[in-house]
C-alpha cells in the first residue's frame, strides 16, 4: 500500500485507462463479400488491380459480409462502418442511396431477426475518385448485449444500393471497392 507522496503516483494497470486506446479499422475488400442471390445479378471485376462490385443506377442489388469483432475492442464503445466506393462516369455529385442491413450476433443466438436498416445517401466525387459514405454507427449498448452471450460477436451485413429509390440520382454505376468497421480498442 502506497503511503504519502506516492499515493498520488499510483497507477492501476488493470483498468487500462482511455490513455491506453486507441481506434482501429477491420477493412473488407470486395473480393470477400458475397453476392446476394436474392437481388438482380450483377458482376464482380477489376480495374488498375482494384476489385470491386459494380451496382448499376436503375437496379436494386446488394452484397452481403460479415465480420467478427476483434476480442480487444473496448466495452461501452460504438462500432462504425463506413463504404468507400467510386463511379466510373460523369461528373458526379448526384447522391447514391446506399442501404445497410445489419445483425449484430453473439454465440448462442437466433439468426432469423429482422435486420436493423439504415440508409446512407452520400453525394458521389467525379469519376474514379473515392468517395467514403457516412459512418453508420451502431451504438455500444447493442454490441454489449451481444458480446454478454459470449465471444465472438458477429456483423452479418447486407450492402444494397437502391438504384430504385427516387433520392438515388446518380446517373453513374458505383464500384463498391470496401466495407471499413471502425473500433475502439485496448493497445
Amino acid at each position: 500500500m502506497s503511503v504519502g507522496r506516492y499515493a498520488r503516483h499510483t497507477l492501476n494497470l488493470l483498468s487500462k485507462p482511455a490513455a491506453l486506446q486507441t481506434v482501429r479499422d477491420v477493412v473488407v475488400y470486395a473480393p470477400d463479400m458475397l453476392e446476394n442471390p436474392v437481388m438482380p445479378p450483377f458482376e464482380q471485376a477489376t480495374q488498375y488491380n482494384d476489385p470491386y462490385w459494380n451496382f448499376h443506377s436503375d437496379a436494386d442489388a446488394g452484397v452481403s459480409v460479415m465480420v467478427k469483432l476483434p476480442e480487444d475492442r473496448v466495452r461501452g464503445t460504438p462500432v462504425k462502418f463506413y463504404l468507400e466506393f467510386s463511379i466510373p462516369t460523369g461528373p458526379g455529385g448526384g447522391t447514391i442511396m446506399w442501404r445497410l442491413d445489419y445483425l449484430v450476433r453473439g454465440v448462442g443466438n437466433m439468426y432469423n431477426v429482422t435486420p436493423a436498416q439504415r440508409f446512407l445517401p452520400t453525394v458521389s466525387n467525379a469519376s474514379y475518385r473515392i468517395t467514403r459514405t457516412a459512418k453508420l454507427e451502431i451504438p455500444a449498448w447493442e454490441v454489449d448485449y451481444q458480446h454478454a452471450l459470449g465471444q465472438p460477436v458477429e456483423f452479418f451485413i447486407g450492402i444494397i444500393r437502391q438504384g430504385t429509390h427516387p433520392d438515388d440520382t446518380e446517373a453513374s454505376e458505383a464500384h463498391l471497392h470496401k466495407l471499413v468497421m471502425e473500433y475502439t480498442s485496448h493497445y
